[in-house]
């Protein structure tokens, strides 16, 4: 695992600079290294029971895999991209519902409920930041967040954090 650590620390550090200086092609290929590094690590830690570095590389993994997403969405606006004809809002919501399917199929492979907890979080934001924008993104942002939180909660009662 710890090469993986090392390996997804540097291209963290890379990528701000890909980010900083608007190369956003690279930049998410360094994301998609990233999430790759960070999915190996969680193989790894998936048979071990619940733990703080199980919960800690849950929750990196997590904002990994939203951060990819809108780093992906983000390049694909500067190269012009279209959207084929769909509106903006059509994709938020169909980028919310992808985020809501990478994360069940990621908490269910690593056994690893923490990986919802950033997915939460940036759920959450979309929803205030949408709220009386978009009904529909707020809605769908909102719901995927609340049913996170209870999945969350009931993996908390049933198998408790061991230190």
């Amino acid at each position: 695992m710890s090469w993986f650590y090392i390996f997804s620390s540097a291209l963290n550090a890379i990528w701000i600079f890909a980010w900083h200086y608007n190369k956003f092609g690279l930049s998410v290929i360094i994301m998609l290294l990233l999430l790759i590094s960070l999915i190996m690590i969680n193989i790894k830690l998936s048979s071990h029971p619940n733990s703080i570095i199980k919960a800690s590389f849950g929750i990196y993994l997590g904002w990994i895999c939203i951060a990819t997403i809108a780093n992906i969405t983000v390049w694909l606006v500067s190269l012009n991209w279209s959207g084929f004809g769909l509106s903006e809002e059509i994709w938020t919501i169909l980028l919310i519902i992808i985020g809501l399917a990478i994360t069940v199929a990621a908490v269910a492979k690593f056994k690893n409920p923490f990986i919802a907890l950033s997915v939460i979080w940036a759920f959450v934001g979309i929803s205030i930041k949408q709220n009386g924008n978009s009904n529909a993104v707020f809605i769908t942002a909102l719901i995927s967040a609340i049913l996170f939180t209870g999945i969350l909660i009931f993996y908390i009662i049933k198998k408790p954090l061991e230190s």
